[in-house]
């Protein structure tokens, strides 16, 4: 620590970015893909329960316009449902506010 800490004293915002790239290789990202309808209330609670929830490391792909990005491939795009998957794995797709919370608050 002593020999880090005049680097660190000199350079404070360049160790701070070091330090927030080191967080972000180190964690491990939640994807969410939310599929559906925009206008859906359903869509927009699952959505809100997905703001709520500190995610540091969360991927989010929602709505119908994003079909052609890999985390939506395969999805129905006419039905609300929210996928969580983390390390090339999803759990079963949801579309219970209960369920979302649970499965985005699990830690790997």
């Amino acid at each position: 620590m002593e020999l880090t800490f005049p680097t660190a004293e000199r350079y404070s915002l360049g160790f701070c970015f070091s330090l927030g790239v080191g967080g972000w290789r180190a964690g491990q990202p939640k994807e969410v893909a939310l599929t559906g309808p925009n206008g859906d209330e359903r869509f927009r609670v699952l959505r809100r329960v997905i703001a709520r929830n500190f995610l540091p490391h969360r991927v989010l792909v929602a709505g119908g316009g994003s079909a052609d990005l890999p985390l939506m491939q395969n999805r129905p795009a006419n039905q609300v449902k929210a996928y969580v998957c983390e390390a090339y794995m999803c759990a079963e797709p949801t579309d219970s506010p209960e369920r979302l919370t649970e499965l985005l608050s699990l830690q790997p």
